[in-house]
């Protein structure tokens, strides 16, 4: 694809050529075009985004954007549609080359459409995006260089919460490569509360870690289902996430869903 900073030569929102404002607040994600491989020719690793969505419309062309114009050559993007009854479908074939794979039928919430995305990812690195977020310039990228030089299991970055609210920004007080005990995450009042927390849309972690921790959430959960996740990831041995200073993956979302 072309240099999006003009947002033209790439796929935009419907009836434009140039990046408009997500949700009127935060810049248009877009990046210029990025090498195809790593420093010294290493090979990027694979990365698969599920998006889980149900008559998500209103925001789901802006998420997938922000995914397409990464200009990450080994990116693995898949829908997961809860049968919607807007826009959706149209929006999904208008960049359906874009798209791995598109499930569009009934569910039973969020966690059963995380599952069946999560079922067909096939990456190194994996992450949901949910409709309504977005990830940050460059995101993809700054997570390959830092999970070849620095790997972990679970990685987080700096993500701006973007709503209704003057937008702020947060990144977790977990000491970079430290392990967690499934003791402290359930301690809240002394270790959640104080800062070490990362939200899920500023989250990615290896295959072995969602495979040890058995390759799935709680699809008996709609709001807490990634908590329970982190939860049997620190039970299985995972250590607290890898954050690079500033920003490895900034992934803003709307407040309501923080």
């Amino acid at each position: 694809m072309g240099d999006d900073r003009s947002g033209k030569n790439a796929p935009g929102p419907a009836g434009t050529d140039r990046p408009r404002f997500a949700y009127g607040r935060a810049p248009w994600p877009y990046s210029p075009p990025r090498p195809p491989t790593l420093p010294a020719d290493f090979p990027l690793p694979a990365i698969s985004v599920v998006v889980p969505t149900r008559n998500g419309a209103a925001f789901l062309e802006e998420c997938l954007l922000s995914v397409i114009h990464q200009h990450y050559g080994n990116v693995q993007l898949i829908v997961v549609d809860g049968a919607s009854t807007d826009g959706t479908a149209a929006i999904l074939e208008r960049y359906a080359p874009h798209l791995a794979h598109v499930i569009s039928e009934p569910d039973r919430g969020q966690s059963d459409a995380i599952n069946k995305g999560m079922a067909l990812a096939r990456g190194e690195l994996l992450t949901w995006l949910n409709h309504d977020d977005l990830l940050a310039p460059n995101a993809l990228h700054i997570l390959a260089l830092h999970h070849r030089h620095r790997p972990a299991d679970l990685y987080t970055g700096a993500l701006r919460v973007i709503g209704d609210a003057e937008p702020f920004w947060h990144m977790t007080g977990c000491p970079d490569g430290s392990r967690l005990s499934p003791g402290e995450l359930l301690d809240l009042e002394g270790h959640w509360l104080h800062g070490k927390f990362w939200y899920q849309p500023e989250t990615f972690f290896t295959r072995d870690a969602w495979l040890r921790a058995g390759g799935h959430v709680d699809a008996s959960l709609q709001y807490s289902m990634d908590y329970e996740l982190w939860l049997r990831m620190a039970a299985a041995g995972r250590p607290c996430p890898s954050s690079a200073p500033n920003s490895l993956v900034p992934a803003p979302r709307r407040a309501e869903d923080a």
